[in-house]
């Protein structure tokens, strides 16, 4: 009788932690999720917020404030504790998001300096446009893991 108690035991203690594993999993794929989102809104939204400091120099500090929302969003989502089946996925994310920091913060110090060409980094495949779509296609990765 103790012998099937303790099986019954170790049997149900497996599917806790497979059951933690799923958790885990669904926990940072939402985390994920939100996290496209807000870089996607921001990628869609960039380009008329740049046009637009270029224009009016006032709508400067609308895009310093939503580069440095980004930015913030960027580190948290960084600072996410991925569970095994993302660790490769998400040190992948990190890199290139620290690729997309690097770039907003030069565009900040630009912006603080009155030294910048808005309309340059809307032209520039290899600034902040393109990390933005390479950390997209990254993170549209994540959705397969739970398929």
């Amino acid at each position: 009788m103790m012998a099937i108690m303790l099986s019954g035991t170790l049997v149900l203690s497996g599917c806790s932690g497979l059951l933690e594993q799923v958790n885990d999993t669904t926990t940072y794929v939402t985390e994920a999720n939100e996290y496209v989102s807000e870089v996607q809104q921001f990628t869609e939204e960039f380009p008329k917020l740049a046009q637009e400091a270029v224009q009016n120099v006032a709508k400067t500090a609308d895009l310093t404030q939503q580069l440095e929302s980004l930015k913030a969003d960027i580190q948290s989502f960084n600072d996410v504790t991925a569970p095994k089946v993302a660790e490769d996925l998400h040190a992948q994310i990190v890199e290139k998001n620290q690729l997309l920091s690097e770039e907003i913060q030069t565009i900040l110090q630009q912006l603080k300096a009155d030294q910048i060409d808005l309309a340059s980094i809307l032209e520039n495949q290899e600034g902040l446009i393109h990390q933005l779509q390479q950390a997209m296609s990254l993170l549209n990765n994540i959705e397969q893991l739970t398929n």
